[in-house]
């Protein structure tokens, strides 16, 4: 499969800027995380969002977006926060001061680290009384010099100074954040639903979008300009895979597919996607929201570029060091006036199932 990208995102335009004072406050975010949580209702809980959304600039929308499916970064970017449980209970004992038999024993009676943190910062007095100064750009910032920062010690030692800038809701969904989940109800499906009832789309538009981007604040981005229907595929951003659907039989088959279909026999494997270009020496745009350039995914040999994408989007081409040079021959071979010659405007994606890759 063969596709043309371009670079098409999201622009973040001046004229956006929320009126609401103060609604970049990580704080509002908490406070609309917890009333999404207090809803079983899928219609609430995406009128709740909506009318969030409407109060921000592009670049707090972006990162509210991703922040609500439990994303700290774009799902294209392959960085981590890398925090553990065992690094946010140390952050915890360092600030409240309590017990570390104590803190687990609540732990297990809460279930949830975020919880834990919330409940015990607001027991505090000291912490009870602190007034919310965190903005989701403070938290976008801070969680980029953590992806980068090496070794549990000094990331726990960030993680405290965070924490203790805290008011207790913010420490409660900080925490959640940090472990990748707020637990309310919300993931990544319910946030596309929420934006494109905001928007007034159908939900498939808005999931295209973010298959296509790799990014759900982009996503929302691209809904609130009217633009979801440019989102293109980019090179080196994973592309989410479409997943199989079931079928009972063939007639079950022609139900589903009355246009017609074919048949193939498959080999045993992962399902994998490479991305292949000639190498330009260019850095990566960073998304909405994000500080900085990043370099782009994938290894270089003789000039070009290659990356592997696993199903779950992460970058696994170290793994597979023999496809490397095979699939940059694919690029080479077609020679300079070929169908595979490619610059950096014009590049095409070669995406495929890797049988029996292992």
């Amino acid at each position: 499969m063969t596709m043309t990208p371009t670079t098409a995102e999201p622009v973040e335009t001046a004229g956006s800027d929320a009126s609401a004072p103060n609604s970049g406050a990580f704080a509002r975010f908490a406070d609309i995380a917890e009333a999404v949580g207090r809803t079983t209702k899928r219609l609430e809980k995406a009128a709740a969002l909506a009318g969030y959304f409407d109060g921000l600039n592009d670049t707090d929308l972006a990162i509210a977006a991703r922040y609500f499916a439990g994303y700290a970064f774009p799902l294209h970017d392959q960085r981590t926060l890398n925090v553990g449980q065992a690094a946010l209970l140390t952050a915890l004992e360092t600030i409240t001061g309590d017990a570390p038999n104590a803190l687990r024993e609540r732990l297990v009676a809460l279930g949830d680290l975020g919880d834990l943190a919330g409940e015990r910062f607001a027991a505090l007095s000291p912490l009870a009384a602190r007034s919310p100064v965190l903005t989701l750009a403070d938290i976008a910032a801070r969680f980029s010099a953590l992806a980068v920062t090496p070794g549990i010690k000094r990331k726990t030692e960030l993680v405290t100074e965070l924490l203790q800038m805290a008011a207790p809701l913010e420490a409660k969904y900080l925490v959640k954040l940090l472990g990748g989940d707020l637990r309310v109800g919300l993931q990544e499906g319910a946030v596309e639903d929420a934006i494109a009832r905001w928007v007034g789309v159908p939900v498939a538009t808005v999931q295209r979008s973010n298959m296509l981007s790799g990014d759900l604040g982009a996503t929302a981005l691209f809904a609130r300009q009217g633009r979801l229907g440019e989102a293109k595929m980019r090179l080196f951003h994973a592309l989410k895979f479409m997943l199989a659907t079931p079928a009972l039989d063939v007639a079950d088959v022609a139900r589903q597919m009355p246009g017609g279909f074919i048949v193939e026999d498959k080999f045993d494997g992962i399902r994998a996607q490479a991305h292949i270009a000639r190498e330009t020496g260019a850095l990566d745009e960073p998304a909405i929201g994000e500080p900085g350039r990043v370099a782009l995914h994938g290894q270089v040999v003789n000039g070009v570029r290659v990356a592997l994408f696993s199903r779950t989007l992460d970058d696994i081409t170290p793994s597979f060091p023999d496809l490397v040079p095979a699939l940059a021959a694919l690029l080479l071979s077609a020679g300079p006036n070929g169908e595979g010659d490619q610059d950096a405007s014009d590049a095409r994606e070669k995406s495929r199932d890797q049988g029996g890759a292992a």
